[in-house]
């Protein structure tokens, strides 16, 4: 009878312990990418190529196609030259997407442009509007 009693109570603390696991898993899901804090500052001479690093879910599928920054227009799209996916963590992967701001074939002067946020355009035709710190030219 002891033992029978035993038994249950360890298949229930193993039932509570998966419940608990799933609703964990569920709380630590990212629902977009979360693009941490930078700060860069650049020289007009200096290469424009910017590196953005960023946290997915690891199963996610999405990469980044293309990036607008309000502070620059609407009208001005920088394509993403490249994204590198370099560690998983459980259940998220460490990502860096590259951008060419183009600082020296730029019409306008960006001496005074501070970039904070901008909107990226992923591969599966959403967008999402990210914070990303600072970026001066």
């Amino acid at each position: 009878m002891k033992k029978q009693k035993d038994l249950t109570m360890i298949l229930g603390v193993i039932v509570l312990v998966f419940v608990l696991n799933f609703f964990v898993f569920r709380l630590a899901y990212l629902k977009e990418p979360r693009f941490l804090t930078h700060a860069y500052t650049f020289a007009a001479e200096e290469s424009s190529d910017v590196g953005f690093y960023y946290i997915t879910n690891s199963d996610e599928k999405r990469q980044p196609l293309e990036i607008t920054c309000p502070e620059l227009g609407e009208d001005e799209v920088f394509e993403v030259t490249g994204t590198q996916q370099w560690m998983e963590h459980g259940l998220y992967t460490w990502n860096k997407m590259r951008v060419d701001f183009n600082v020296q074939d730029r019409v306008g002067d960006l001496s005074n442009v501070i970039l904070t946020q901008m909107q990226v355009k992923w591969s599966d035709g959403t967008e999402t509007m990210v914070d990303i710190g600072e970026v001066r030219f």
